[in-house]
């Protein structure tokens, strides 16, 4: 129960973090040079955040701020 709560934050941390830089994308007529949004998450909390067999981080808010970085135009790290 434990887990499922402190997953529950970490999503709800992640959702507010993204919002916050919701201004990452600039218009203008200049080419564009994409920001780097950098996310740091503990991947400890499937489904959440984890990692896969390959270490690479997946889960539920990985997905979530890719898509994110990707709609906005950031590039996440």
């Amino acid at each position: 129960m434990r887990k499922i709560i402190k997953g529950a934050i970490s999503v709800a941390f992640a959702a507010c973090m993204a919002f916050g830089v919701a201004g990452c994308s600039q218009s203008g007529s200049q080419p564009e040079e994409k920001e780097t949004l950098t996310v740091a998450m503990e991947l400890a909390y499937p489904p959440f955040e984890t990692k896969t067999d390959s270490g690479e981080p997946d889960g539920v808010s990985v997905q979530f701020i890719k898509d994110f970085g990707e709609e906005y135009g950031c590039d996440v790290v």
